[in-house]
């Protein structure tokens, strides 16, 4: 199914009440994939290096450590985005 009328603010996401379903299973996927085939902590640390001035560079970690949360438990979670 495809959603094309949907509300966005900030991370708050919406739709109309009987796609709610839908949409809820669209975002918890979407979550997953960006974070489980993107690295985003590698990402922020290169965003970080191109802002930061040449004296604080060496203050960011080496490696940026992820946690243990297993992404794909968000698909099955009560709770997602409000």
């Amino acid at each position: 199914m495809s959603i094309s009328n949907f509300a966005m603010i900030h991370d708050s996401f919406g739709t109309h009440a009987a796609l709610t379903e839908s949409f809820s299973h669209i975002l918890r996927k979407s979550f997953v994939d960006m974070y489980e085939n993107h690295d985003v902590l590698n990402q922020f640390k290169l965003d970080m290096l191109k802002m930061l001035p040449e004296d604080k560079i060496e203050e960011l970690p080496e490696d940026l450590k992820r946690g243990t949360l297993e992404l794909a438990k968000v698909l099955n979670s009560k709770f997602f985005f409000a």
